[in-house]
């Protein structure tokens, strides 16, 4: 299998990356606590996503912020999720859910970021990697042909 180098540390499939998924204690400063430990460690924070429990951190270095982060005392472990980038217009969502759904793959987690002149980035955690990736490969040569049956 190709691998594709996202960071100095981790190596990923062309279309997947990996993040830190950091459990945070339902207190105020939890956030701002585990941020500074990522800023102090000068680990570039590239995107993030928070919700309740915990956040997920799209690091330069996961492997580096994994061992900061658990020498603070803070519980954390790598996810490996699929990362799209898809053309900034409705429906993109849809599309991505409708055939990982026919391909009976659940999302367990999904989080987006669109630009106005650029290509969105959608990141998909699902519960079976293998049976996504050929319904997330796909989709991103449809991006890349512009012909949905690639």
């Amino acid at each position: 299998m190709q691998t594709t180098k996202t960071s100095p540390t981790t190596a990923t499939t062309p279309l997947t990356t990996t993040f830190v998924q950091v459990k945070l204690e339902d207190r105020p400063g939890e956030l701002g606590r585990c941020a500074r430990v990522i800023a102090d460690a000068k680990i570039n924070l590239e995107g993030f996503n928070c919700g309740p429990g915990g956040v997920h951190l799209l690091l330069g270095n996961p492997t580096q912020a994994l061992d900061v982060l658990r020498k603070n005392e803070f519980e954390a472990d790598q996810v490996e999720l699929f990362a799209l980038r898809l053309p900034n217009q409705p429906g993109q969502l849809a599309r991505i859910g409708e055939e990982l759904g026919r391909a009976e793959v659940n999302v367990e987690a999904c989080f987006g970021v669109a630009g106005a002149r650029e290509n969105g980035r959608i990141f998909v955690r699902c519960d079976n990697i293998e049976r996504a990736r050929p319904v997330i490969e796909h989709l991103a040569s449809v991006q890349t042909t512009g012909n949905p049956n690639v």
